[in-house]
């Protein structure tokens, strides 16, 4: 694998981790919200 294709392949990788990341946070949030309004843990997690 030459130096081009090498970078191709981390700067998608480095893409999807900020993605997960990104969705991570979203979800938590997302989570909190639902507990706040009363929701159990399970309950909120499998609405999100």
């Amino acid at each position: 694998m030459d130096a081009a294709q090498y970078q191709e392949f981390i700067f998608g990788m480095l893409f999807l981790e900020r993605a997960s990341d990104q969705f991570d946070e979203v979800r938590e949030r997302f989570i909190d919200r639902q507990l706040a309004l009363g929701r159990s843990r399970s309950e909120a997690e499998k609405i999100a």
